[in-house]
């Protein structure tokens, strides 16, 4: 995708280039509103999750993906929302508000279970499991991380898989 290519650039210059070409994109009248709205929504989506990665930036990150939230449900991407409300949670859980970071991947998490996204639902259980370990919550922890492992297993991502193993051995 455009925008993940134009967030990933090092190059400053380049970088800069290719935000310019996707705003000019997004405001294309040939593209059409829904179209030009889902390209927005994944350009504000990339443009938080690399702020997500600067603690410094979190709170902007937050402000681009709640943005790239109202954009989604404008349209109804229901896709969209869910991943970026996991995202959202995941972020939560990283700043330690875990109550708020509940909330929203359990909305996630309905979401994807409605839309059959198993690897969105992986991702927003994944998240949750540290939620659940974050508010002094193990057994609870424990059981969503497992239901996590088996589908990152049955989607063969073996890193995800060994991440959250280790996560189950410090649920005691």
């Amino acid at each position: 995708m455009l925008s993940r290519l134009a967030i990933s650039l090092k190059d400053a210059a380049s970088r800069q280039q290719w935000h310019e070409h996707l705003a000019n994109l997004v405001h294309d009248p040939r593209l059409g509103e829904d179209r030009a709205t889902r390209l927005e929504c994944q350009w504000l989506y990339y443009q938080a999750d690399d702020l997500a990665e600067q603690p410094r930036e979190q709170l902007r990150a937050l402000k681009y993906y709640q943005h790239a939230l109202e954009l989604a449900r404008r349209i109804e991407w229901q896709r969209g929302m869910a991943y970026i409300q996991s995202s959202i949670g995941a972020l939560r859980v990283a700043q330690q508000q875990f109550y708020s970071a509940c909330r929203d991947l359990e909305a996630c998490r309905n979401l994807a279970e409605s839309i059959l996204d198993l690897r969105c639902l992986a991702y927003c259980k994944k998240h949750l499991a540290r939620a659940k370990q974050g508010l002094g919550h193990p057994q609870d922890a424990r059981q969503i991380a497992q239901g996590a492992i088996a589908l990152f297993e049955s989607l063969q991502m073996d890193s995800e898989v060994a991440q959250l193993q280790k996560l189950i051995l410090t649920l005691r």
